[in-house]
């Protein structure tokens, strides 16, 4: 392979990194409207966070 073909391929693949931004982290307030209160069944919560997706950096909230 020629090798300044595999240098313009490691330039590209660098500038993509760079400028990958990572995504923003959400607050989620926990139980939603509901609020963080005893609830109203056993699975209340778990429902609940079954809808959300959590990433690094995330916060949960009252």
């Amino acid at each position: 392979m020629d090798s300044k073909f595999v240098w313009a391929v490691v330039s590209v693949v660098i500038v993509v990194m760079h400028n990958m931004q990572p995504a923003a982290a959400l607050t989620h307030i926990v139980g939603g409207s509901f609020g963080w209160k005893i609830p109203p069944n056993n699975t209340f919560y778990d429902q609940w966070a079954k809808t959300h997706t959590f990433n690094l950096n995330d916060k949960l909230g009252m």
